[in-house]
C-alpha cells in the first residue's frame, strides 16, 4: 500500500513529522543560554557617531545620575565632610577638596549646594556631575 495514494495518511504523516520537529526543537532549545554575537568592526568607521557611541555614553551618564539605581549611596554633606571624603567626589581631587574646605571656613558654610560653584575650580559642568552626590 502506497502512503502517497491515500491523502488522509499523507496528512497524518506530515503532521507527525512536524510534531516531531517541534518536540525536538523544544527539547534542545535553552532560552536562558546566553547567545554570543560577533560583530565585524572592520567595516565601521573609527568615528564615534558611526555606531552611536555618543548616545550610548549619554545614556550611561544619565543612568549614573539616576538615584533610584543606586539607592544605598549616601550623599556627602559639603558643610561637614573632610578633605578625603570630598576628594572622592567625581572630578574633585585633593586640591579642589581643600578649596571647598577653605571656602566653607571663610564664608561660614554653604547655604545651598549651588554655592559650590563659587569655589575656584568648580564650574557648571563639574557641579552637574556631582550635584546628586552632595547635600548641605
Amino acid at each position: 500500500m502506497d502512503i502517497f495514494k491515500d491523502p488522509i495518511r499523507l496528512v497524518i504523516v506530515c503532521g507527525l513529522l512536524i510534531a516531531a520537529l517541534l518536540v525536538g526543537y523544544n527539547a534542545f532549545y535553552n532560552p536562558s543560554a546566553k547567545e554570543t554575537v560577533f560583530v565585524d568592526k572592520s567595516s565601521y568607521s573609527s568615528d564615534k557617531e558611526s555606531y552611536g557611541q555618543d548616545s550610548v555614553s549619554e545614556n550611561l551618564l544619565e543612568a549614573e545620575k539616576d538615584e533610584s539605581l543606586f539607592p544605598d549611596t549616601p550623599k556627602v554633606n559639603i558643610n561637614t565632610a573632610d578633605k578625603e571624603t570630598l576628594a572622592e567626589l567625581d572630578g574633585i581631587g585633593d586640591t579642589i577638596a581643600q578649596r571647598i574646605i577653605d571656602y566653607r571656613n571663610e564664608n561660614g558654610g554653604f547655604k545651598s549646594t549651588d554655592d559650590l560653584m563659587n569655589v575656584n575650580g568648580i564650574g557648571k559642568q563639574k557641579y552637574e556631575l556631582i550635584k546628586d552626590s552632595i547635600t548641605i
